[in-house]
């Protein structure tokens, strides 16, 4: 894969073995820095050097800098970085064709406390994105916000409630299930594409019960459902690996469900990853009818 494209399927971070997993070859890597496409941030560490000309880019366009592009001038972590830079200019503001090129733009009057220095507040970066992307985006997004302290959850929900307009859904959705205890924008995405299946899933839980103990990724308990977003890194060993197989198969032996997704899976085939789900959660809810499930996506058939 191209090193640019693997980074900002990244969210525009990235380590090496993030993107050797990606397949992308050292040798493009390399031109990509030396081009200064890329940045090495440190030994190992990659980012998008397009990261530090984003705030020039909405200043020259007498706009704010905004969304995504705002959560990574605030080094919050994103699902994906956006291939321009995203802006908010106000509603009666003409923005000429050529400009608009430059950016992601999106006409929206904003108070001024919710501007610092040509960028979107934490908070405002939070509901804006609530507002205006995918659930996968804007869920990566609030929760990396929370698990750096810059937001409260009870002050986006008071906020969120107090919002009119069609985009609303989409945004009390995101107040609801934002939490602080997400480990990264992958377990987030994976998150997202659960909730959007009808399961009602929760990050990061201690599992203890008789017989089973440990820490999950993802948890649905009415349905005694967990859900693993793997990472090929923290697999790489093989002890490691060895035993997390046993402790699935003991999942499995006092009655619970694991499914697992890689990286692959949630950012290349999320209608994979609804249809496991969402089959899963259909034959649960009608008393596991031994039905056949729906078929499958046609890329996965």
């Amino acid at each position: 894969m191209d090193p640019v494209e693997a980074l900002r399927r990244c969210g525009g971070r990235a380590t090496w073995a993030q993107l050797n997993s990606l397949e992308v070859r050292k040798r493009d890597l390399a031109a990509a820095v030396s081009d200064e496409t890329l940045v090495r941030s440190r030994l190992g560490h990659y980012r998008l050097a397009s990261l530090d000309t984003d705030l020039d880019t909405a200043i020259s366009l007498s706009a704010t800098l905004a969304r995504r592009s705002a959560a990574n001038h605030y080094d919050l972590k994103v699902w994906t970085a956006p291939e321009k830079p995203e802006v908010i200019v106000p509603r009666n503001r003409k923005v000429p064709r050529s400009h608009q090129q430059r950016a992601i733009t999106t006409w929206r009057d904003l108070p001024r406390d919710t501007i610092k220095n040509g960028v979107t507040t934490p908070f405002r970066t939070v509901l804006d994105c609530a507002l205006d992307l995918p659930l996968a985006e804007s869920l990566a997004v609030a929760d990396s916000a929370l698990r750096d302290g810059l937001i409260g959850l009870d002050q986006l929900q008071e906020a969120v409630g107090r919002l009119r307009g069609p985009r609303v859904g989409r945004a009390r959705l995101v107040a609801q299930h934002a939490s602080g205890l997400a480990a990264n924008p992958f377990e987030s995405a994976t998150r997202a594409l659960a909730i959007e299946s009808g399961l009602n899933v929760r990050p990061q839980v201690q599992l203890t019960e008789v017989g089973v103990w440990g820490l999950v990724d993802l948890i649905d308990e009415s349905r005694r459902l967990v859900i693993e977003a793997e990472s090929f890194e923290f697999h790489a060993e093989r002890k490691g690996f060895r035993k997390d197989v046993r402790r699935y198969s003991t999942f499995a032996v006092f009655g619970w469900t694991v499914i697992r997704f890689t990286w692959e899976d949630v950012t290349f085939h999320p209608d994979y990853v609804r249809w496991a789900l969402e089959s899963f959660r259909q034959r649960v809810d009608a008393g596991l009818t031994p039905t056949p499930p729906p078929a499958l996506p046609r890329m996965w058939a």
